[in-house]
């Protein structure tokens, strides 16, 4: 493989995966759990991105999406094609993304996301009512 590849998380990948993680994000703790559903593009023994989603009966909501800037579009699509296939394999309907970055929502737009409108009688946690925290959705 000289190439990066778009795969499955596999057990053998945790240790590579955290190291991504810890490099790039500020994250203190890691849900384990999360991590088991991760797509990640990667190259010899070397993470450069990953989505992750948890389940909620037929919907996954996306967790942990990071990647290195240096990634091809391409990439990405791949990346979020797989998550949608290991989504429907595991009768998940629907993807949320909860988006705070105007280029995130933008990415997510282009991946097949739709603004999801908050609605006052929802009972929502505090987060989700910034104004510029928006929900965006998917179903297949």
């Amino acid at each position: 493989m000289t190439d990066k590849e778009v795969k499955r998380y596999e057990a053998t990948d945790y240790d590579l995966v955290l190291e991504f993680m810890k490099k790039v994000t500020t994250l203190e703790t890691v849900n384990p759990q999360i991590i088991e559903q991760s797509i990640l593009i990667k190259q010899f023994d070397k993470v450069s991105g990953m989505v992750s989603f948890e389940a909620f009966d037929q919907v996954g909501i996306i967790r942990y999406f990071i990647y290195d800037q240096n990634i091809v579009p391409d990439l990405l699509v791949n990346m979020f094609f797989e998550l949608y296939r290991s989504a429907k394999e595991k009768e998940i309907n629907q993807l949320v993304a909860i988006t705070s970055h105007p280029y995130a929502r933008q990415l997510f737009g282009l991946l097949g996301f739709v603004e999801m409108k908050k609605t006052s009688n929802l009972n929502i946690p505090e987060l989700l009512k910034l104004e510029d925290v928006q929900l965006m959705s998917i179903k297949f």
